[in-house]
């Protein structure tokens, strides 16, 4: 089998590879053994996007980032700095709700009974 383009990893024949959802809302791919339960991909071998706690940001913009960099498969350092416009556009993506909630506070504002 060769190995995952996107990851750089490569289940063995025993393995498969199984999408699965953090508590918190971020999306991770797993490496398990065939008969092992969808429930323990979690103690599979994890990859996906890094921890982005370092970025400081708030923790549903964290999550959000984290996914949208998860749907772009950007998992490695490589594919980041071969694709820093997917980088860019998982930021704009992130934050877009953001904006909009900013957007409306301002209509708020200068139309309070509208």
């Amino acid at each position: 089998m060769e190995a995952d383009n996107a990851t750089g990893t490569r289940p063995s024949s025993g393995n498969r590879v199984v999408l699965w959802i953090s508590g918190d809302g971020r999306k991770y791919n797993s490496i398990i053994p065939i008969g092992a339960k969808d429930a323990d991909a979690s103690k599979g071998v994890k990859y996906g996007p890094p921890d982005l706690d370092v970025l400081g940001l708030p923790t549903d913009v964290r999550v959000r980032l984290h996914n949208e960099l998860f749907a772009r498969g950007l998992f490695t350092y490589e594919q980041v700095r071969r694709n820093l416009n997917e980088v860019i556009g998982a930021i704009q993506q992130a934050v877009r709700l953001d904006a909009q909630l900013v957007s409306e506070a301002y209509y708020r504002k200068e139309h309070p009974d509208g």
